[in-house]
């Protein structure tokens, strides 16, 4: 596993066991309009990102982000309007 640093592998290993919870999210998706390669890459980034644990208010906003689940207002919803007309791979990054 590459990682830039000790404490940055470390909390990949940890989040590991976050995984399953992302996928059960993930799998959810319409494969073609958020291919699998595209939900790996939101599952990395997710398991690289510092402040992520799986709680329960990430995996809610997770939701939200995907569509899954009605967009919050303040949030979500601004956002989609913003990002409409970029293409998933940017919505990824």
């Amino acid at each position: 596993m590459f990682a830039s640093s000790p404490e940055k592998r470390k909390h990949i290993q940890d989040n590991v066991d976050v995984l399953p919870k992302v996928y059960e999210h993930l799998v959810k998706m319409d494969s073609f309009a958020f291919p699998f390669s595209l939900q790996a890459q939101l599952a990395t980034n997710l398991m690289e990102d510092e402040d992520f644990d799986g709680n329960d208010e990430q995996i809610a906003n997770l939701r939200m982000g995907l569509g899954l689940d009605q967009p919050d207002e303040d949030f979500w919803a601004k956002i989609g309007v913003l990002t409409g007309a970029l293409e998933p791979e940017d919505k990824v990054r």
